[in-house]
């Protein structure tokens, strides 16, 4: 899949190893560059498999969330111009090639 960011720290989070551990300390930041070496190896979203994978609709945005650890995510949504939709108007993640990461969040 090919990933973009939502804004310029999150790509220097994700795209620089020493930023992302003195952000996030050195064990999320190396999952977290697991993760992101799952999604651009991925064909699509429902390729992956790492993470605890899962589907959150909120009230506004249609999202994925990956698990880094048990306090830790990444969520990003679809990046497409044009998503790709279903039968039911809804996107089709098993069609979804890009990716727009949203946050790195960690809950205490």
């Amino acid at each position: 899949m090919i990933p973009s960011f939502l804004s310029k720290e999150i790509r220097e989070v994700c795209e620089n190893e020493q930023i992302a551990k003195k952000m996030l300390g050195s064990e999320i930041a190396e999952k977290l560059q697991n993760r992101l070496a799952d999604i651009v190896s991925a064909n699509f979203v429902t390729d992956l498999l790492a993470g605890n994978p899962m589907l959150i609709r909120g009230t506004s945005q249609t999202y994925f969330k990956l698990d880094l650890t048990s306090n830790c995510q990444i969520r990003f949504t679809s990046n497409h111009n044009k998503p790709p939709l279903n039968n039911q108007g809804k996107i089709d993640w098993s069609k979804v090639r890009r990716i727009k990461i949203l946050e790195i969040s960690q809950t205490q």
